[in-house]
């Protein structure tokens, strides 16, 4: 092991060779994979040759000879476009498709064929080119059938535009349409995907006449970019009067209607909204960094005839919201300000916007998730009821807001019943068609029992025809109880009840798609559950009488999941109700069934799930989600479902999603996955695109006829695949299904396999897995995850191998997963993968992350990462092989310079630059905060003696300092990095100051998180450090900076922000200081340096877990602060 950094490096210069020697001898390969693609070209071209009339012959070979001359690449461009624009009037068709040729050239020699096709193509399109001679001018026409027969369309010559092998088509495309406006509907210059230098944009948006629609993407919202947009768009603005006059002398008056630039990063653009022409009608910017300046700008009214907004996950704030309210007025109608922390007081400056009916033209209101509060959603109630404030309004979302305020003590709801019962009994919305008031806990407190709240029941919703155009209901998440159900469907079956086409009424909202399904380790309780009775449960029981009743029939929409009161029997009135065909619109049912109390209830529900499919009354399900995992069922009713599925009279020529979910009894005999089989191999759902299929318990026939199915192709619609299965001889077999054939490449599958952490045997499984996956007959896998399976050594190695072999062809596999309740056992399965992966023959070109987790034995406990060691990764990636990894998380041991070093060569061959994430620990894995209190909280000065003496015992290790000398060296691969953790640096300050300079010289220009974890800051001179390294310039894209477990005083923060006072500061949204040693003295001292708004982005501030006791003035000062900075949040937790 190098004892030195000298000899770090001669091993690090080694490893380079040696990898130098690998990558000659891929060099030599692909050298004759290359010219073996040459030779294929020539096969083609001459094929080509072969296929083309005499002129086209002629036109190719001198196009061939034109391109040996070209300019640059720019420079060619212009001229032939400016040719092309003087041949074309000249000699029409074959002029276009000269141009063309001439400025897409650079594919003719990469890929002829595809160039010839393109050249037909245009060719074609050509003829959809007239010329018209006149004695006063030449007049060309577009022939839109022409152009709609070769399906040129908006989108295509945005595509071209965009790429630089074919800007100069792009372009010659737009200054033909600008000559034809009449016939060729511009609607939409698509810059999403741009990827051309700034100056090719100017140009570009200098010539081009204004489309209906402009979409921006990230990279043309850069500071390099976005002065050409706003000159494009001052430019439309200021020929609106020009457009006029066009538009009133016969013209066409074409204008800018739609602006999107969503997820842009856009951030206070003062002169955006300024420069925006007033035609625009639809303004998309949702997921950028607007605040309270942008907002602002808004209000100044700039767009008169502004019809939608969209500001959702924009940091807007209270005072946002307010000063964005200021400017709305009358022709707005949609208004979407999702997640944009309103809070109460940004909703009241909503809610008097509307009270003074600026907006009453206002059909769509969305404030989902802005933490209004009960007394927010008291103001916005009152303005939504105020007579004439939006008489028009048909869509509102008021989804997870804290509407209720409980008490902490009791638990009872003690605020925001009475603007609930206001809002569900107001006549002034008659309008509304969507309602959205999902995860609220609005009816958590039953009525009609001792202590209840003062609240309307639900059923008011539905009843003296308050709401008739209703047509969305969303009450998921909000724990209404069966008798209130029952109540609102008993409701709803009066005459001027609303028709609702969508119903939510999940109790705890839809079910996520979990890596670990909670209890999974459990055994299925039998006989607690108490006999059913429809006294006990009448709100599934009213739901069928509803259905019976005709005043569901058109429901398109239903989800019941979640739901105490869906046991087995009251699951069986209602799907005899759905049998007879009462919901005909009926497009997605998710459904979750609970445990059943006998074996007997568990068949009469398979029957009446089988009969409502089998009859007709789910013929038009697109999308089919039905959980039976709380009971057992008999796989032979499983099976039925799934022949009844695939019949002509059910659903399965509508298919497209189905998610089934069951547990088995232990003597299974297979038979669902029989008929799973049968059905998909028959064509019986021949729409059907993605498939879910989880059970726990399930024998192997059926399962390598399903396996066949797939490798056969006999599904050719499906493109997604989830299962979720156990390791067992289920596995096995559908592992010999899939070796029959191959599954075709646009089926991408996610495979999650669960064992029982050793508790049976599971080697002949694996062995078959991984044969399977060598043999290149699972090259759909994309994702596969393990939970509670036991690798040996060799397994893992195995399978690594298996992966990267050159039979396999695993092109599509982005993750692998191993979670075990074992550390040690995930460590070692982890890294023999690795060492596995870089012994095959080829690697895995998709490959982003390979996770280790562990968790605790009683089940279920969140999983926690584990930290690997650099070796067998440095291996792999400097071979090569896995050229798309985006995560690292790796652990150096104390003084281990070989493992700096292998880390050092792992990130150097990261070429082209691939890594998003980084996680380094220096020494053992840390101690929990639990584990730590005591280190925490004693006296500064004992703390530090005990450190001193700590350091004088051990002698000094410089794996830190390696690392941080090597970084800057690493800057070429470390272009994409967005999160950056280190952990576990407790030694010498000049670890921690090589560290900071290392950060410094660097230069991550894509870093967005820092976290500093165990990592002691031992002076206030190390805070400066930690200031200069963290500016502007050396990290413009940080806005998560946490320091945690860091020794972190006072005196030490005042260091950090004097240093941010000097030097322009990283533009922070949050900062988290949490489990440190600040006293109420440098809480205060934060809130002075937060005061000077040099942070104006900082959003949230974390400081629990500190040495703050909270006295009353520390108290009075956080209020007077919070008035001063109303947009920053103050966590005393790290929640």
């Amino acid at each position: 092991m190098p004892e030195s950094y000298a000899e770090a490096q001669g091993w690090h210069y080694r490893r380079m060779h040696e990898a130098g020697q690998e990558r000659a001898v891929r060099s030599l390969r692909e050298d004759l994979e290359r010219q073996e693609e040459e030779w294929q070209r020539q096969r083609e071209r001459q094929a080509m040759l072969n296929s083309m009339s005499a002129e086209e012959r002629k036109l190719f070979l001198a196009l061939e000879r034109l391109q040996r001359y070209r300019l640059g690449l720019f420079g060619a461009s212009l001229f032939c476009c400016a040719f092309g624009l003087i041949f074309f009037y000249v000699a029409g068709n074959v002029g276009a498709a000269v141009t063309w040729l001439l400025v897409h050239s650079p594919s003719l020699s990469s890929s002829p064929s595809s160039s010839f096709r393109s050249l037909r193509v245009l060719l074609g399109c050509s003829s959809f080119f007239k010329m018209e001679s006149g004695k006063a001018e030449t007049q060309m026409e577009c022939r839109l059938g022409g152009l709609n027969s070769k399906r040129l369309s908006a989108k295509d010559i945005s595509e071209y535009i965009s790429h630089r092998d074919s800007f100069g088509l792009g372009w010659l495309l737009l200054q033909n349409i600008r000559l034809c406006e009449d016939s060729f509907p511009f609607t939409i210059l698509d810059l999403s995907d741009f990827s051309l230098s700034n100056g090719k944009l100017d140009f570009l948006l200098s010539t081009t006449t204004a489309p209906e629609t402009l979409k921006l993407g990230p990279r043309v919202c850069t500071e390099d970019f976005f002065p050409a947009v706003l000159t494009f768009l001052q430019r439309l603005k200021g020929s609106e009067e020009e457009e006029e006059e066009e538009e009133a002398s016969g013209g066409d008056g074409r204008r800018l209607k739609s602006l999107i630039a969503a997820k842009c990063e856009l951030r206070e653009v003062s002169a955006l909204f300024s420069s925006l022409p007033p035609s625009l009608e639809r303004l998309d910017l949702k997921g950028n960094n607007f605040r309270l300046a942008a907002m602002e700008a808004f209000s100044a009214r700039w767009l008169p005839v502004l019809m939608s907004v969209d500001l959702s996950d924009n940091p807007l704030g209270p005072l946002g919201v307010r000063a964005l309210a200021e400017g709305l007025y009358t022709p707005l109608q949609s208004l979407r300000l999702a997640r944009v922390g309103a809070k109460k007081e940004g909703v009241k400056g909503l809610a008097e916007a509307l009270k003074e009916k600026r907006v009453s033209s206002l059909q769509t209101l969305d404030l989902a998730e802005n933490q209004m509060g009960p007394e927010g959603f008291e103001d916005l109630v009152d303005a939504l009821c105020t007579a004439g404030a939006v008489p028009e309004m048909r869509n509102l979302n008021l989804k997870r807001n804290n509407l209720i305020k409980f008490d902490e003590v009791t638990g009872r709801g003690v605020a925001g019943y009475a603007p609930l019962s206001k809002l569900l009994t107001t006549d002034r919305l008659t309008a509304l068609e969507e309602l959205d008031l999902s995860e609220n806990a609005l009816f958590e407190e039953e009525l009609g029992v001792p202590g209840a709240p003062k609240r309307v029941c639900a059923s008011s919703i539905a009843q003296n025809g308050r709401f008739p155009k209703l047509r969305v209901l969303n009450l998921c998440g909000n724990s209404i109880s069966s008798r209130e159900t029952a109540s609102l469907l008993t409701a709803l079956q009066q005459q001027d009840a609303p028709r609702l086409e969508e119903l939510g009424l999940s109790s705890g909202g839809g079910r996520p798609r979990a890596f670990v399904t909670e209890g999974r380790k459990m055994e299925k309780r039998r006989g607690e559950r108490k006999s059913w009775s429809e006294e006990d449960e009448p709100g599934i029981h009213a739901f069928a009488d509803a259905l019976n009743s005709g005043c569901l029939s058109q429901l398109t929409q239903l989800t019941m999941v979640k739901r105490d009161d869906l046991s087995p029997e009251s699951a069986i009135p209602l799907f005899r109700a759905l049998s007879d065909r009462t919901a005909p619109q009926l497009r997605t049912l998710n459904v979750e069934v609970q445990e059943a109390s006998s074996e007997e209830s568990c068949q009469e529900t398979m029957k009446a799930i089988i009969a409502a499919v089998r009859q007709g009354g789910l013929r038009h399900v697109e999308n089919f989600t039905l959980d039976l995992e709380e009971f057992c069922a008999v796989s032979a009713h499983i099976s039925l479902l799934f022949f009844a599925l695939g019949s002509r009279v059910g659903p399965g020529s509508r298919l497209r999603k189905l998610d089934l979910r069951w547990d088995c009894m232990t003597d299974s005999d297979g038979q669902s996955l029989v008929g799973l089989a049968q059905i998909l191999g028959a064509g019986g759902m021949p729409c059907l695109e993605d498939l879910s299929v989880v059970f726990q318990k399930e024998g192997a026939k059926g399962a390598e006829a399903f396996g066949r199915v797939l490798s056969t192709g006999r599904v050719p619609s499906l493109r997604k695949m989830y299962l979720d299965w156990p390791m067992s001889p289920v596995m096995s077999s559908f592992c010999e299904g899939l070796r029959v054939g191959n599954c075709p490449p646009e089926l991408k599958m996610e495979l999650h396999i669960h064992g029982n952490d050793g508790e049976r045997e599971e080697g002949d499984v694996l062995v078959r897995l991984t044969e399977t996956i060598r043999t290149g007959h699972m090259k759909c896998l994309q994702i596969l995850r393990s939970f509670g399976v036991l690798f040996t050594s060799e397994s893992a190695a195995g399978l690594g191998q298996a992966m990267a072999d050159e039979n396999a062809g695993m092109v599509n596999l982005e993750e692998v997963a191993f979670a075990t309740c074992r550390s040690l056992s995930t460590e070692e399965t982890a890294e023999s993968f690795w060492r596995g992966l870089g012994r095959g023959s080829a690697g895995l070109r998709a490959l982003r992350k390979v996770l280790a987790y562990y968790y605790a034995d009683t089940a279920p406990a969140p999983l926690e990462h584990h930290f690997l060691s650099p070796r067998p990764l440095a291996a792999v990636v400097a071979r090569g092989k896995v050229p798309s990894l985006s995560e690292i998380k790796v652990q150096v041991g104390v003084g281990d310079l070989e493992g700096v070093a292998a880390l050092s060569a792992c990130l150097w061959w990261f070429s082209p630059p691939s890594l998003t994430s980084l996680d380094v620990s220096f020494g053992p894995p840390a101690k929990t905060f639990e584990e730590e209190t005591v280190y925490f909280r004693p006296d500064p000065l004992q703390q530090q003696q005990q450190q001193e003496e700590e350091e004088e015992e051990e002698a000094p290790a410089v794996e830190v300092q390696t690392f941080s000398r090597a970084l800057p060296d690493f800057s070429r691969s470390l272009t994409r990095l967005e999160h950056l953790r280190l952990s576990n640096i407790q030694r010498p300050e000049a670890e921690f100051r090589s560290l900071c300079h290392g950060i410094q010289m660097a230069r991550l220009a894509s870093l967005r998180q820092l976290t500093l974890d165990h990592v002691c800051i031992m002076h206030e001179e190390a805070a400066g450090w930690l200031s200069a390294a963290l500016n502007a310039d050396t990290v413009p894209r940080l806005t998560v900076l946490k320091i945690l477990k860091a020794a972190l005083t006072d005196r030490k923060l005042k260091r950090l922000t004097d240093g941010w006072i000097r030097r322009p500061p990283p533009p922070l949204k949050e900062l988290d200081l949490s489990l440190n040693r600040l006293t109420d003295e440098g809480a205060l001292a934060l809130g002075a340096f937060l005061a000077l708004k040099r942070l104006p982005a900082l959003l949230r501030v974390a400081i629990g877990e500190n040495q703050c006791r909270m006295p009353r003035r520390w108290e009075d000062a956080l209020k007077k602060l919070a008035g001063r900075l109303p947009e920053i949040v103050f966590c005393w937790s790290d929640d």
